[in-house]
């Protein structure tokens, strides 16, 4: 993958029908939806994206954007390192009307005849959908001691006294 800085915005409409394919790097830093979200901004998202019309004449983005980003572990609270990977199929659309008649094959992406796309907010976007819902280091990788936590919960509920040795001791008194 080149490390190409790629244009923050482009003319969309126009590189789908010149047949374009671009390949580069955004700093994550860049991306400032996804890195409010990180424990570490640095690093690159890696883009290669192809603008082009497909058989049927629409203006089509296909492509993978991927990241190697470090999220906080929901276990143990220390760094995890997570692999974003996204791989995209785009139509250009105008209208809604038009994305309602889209095949499955293609998500819609709305767009403007006269202003240019944000590929900066095209990859955050496509980034975040990527983020899991819970980031955790594998079991055996993770910083908790699961067994001494184990052991700790049966020790302390083996100290609980029984809420019902109450009566025992009245039964014993009568």
């Amino acid at each position: 993958m080149s490390n190409v800085a790629l244009p923050v915005s482009v003319d969309a409409i126009k590189l789908a029908d010149q047949n374009i394919e671009l390949k580069g790097v955004f700093d994550i830093c860049r991306l400032e939806r996804l890195a409010s979200l990180l424990l570490d901004k640095s690093g690159t998202a890696s883009v290669d994206l192809r603008f082009f019309r497909d058989e049927m004449g629409l203006r089509v983005i296909k492509g993978t954007i991927s990241a190697q980003v470090l999220l906080e572990c929901q276990r143990c609270l220390e760094p995890v390192e997570v692999n974003l990977n996204s791989e995209m199929s785009l139509s250009l659309v105008f209208t809604d009307e038009q994305a309602k008649a889209l095949s499955k094959s293609y998500d819609a992406l709305m767009v403007s005849a006269n202003e240019d796309l944000s590929l900066l907010d095209l990859v955050d976007e496509e980034l975040l959908l990527c983020l899991p819902d819970y980031a955790y280091h594998e079991t055996d990788d993770c910083q908790i001691n699961y067994k001494k936590q184990d052991d700790d919960f049966q020790a302390a509920e083996a100290k609980k006294k029984n809420a019902f040795s109450v009566l025992s001791d009245l039964k014993l008194k009568t």
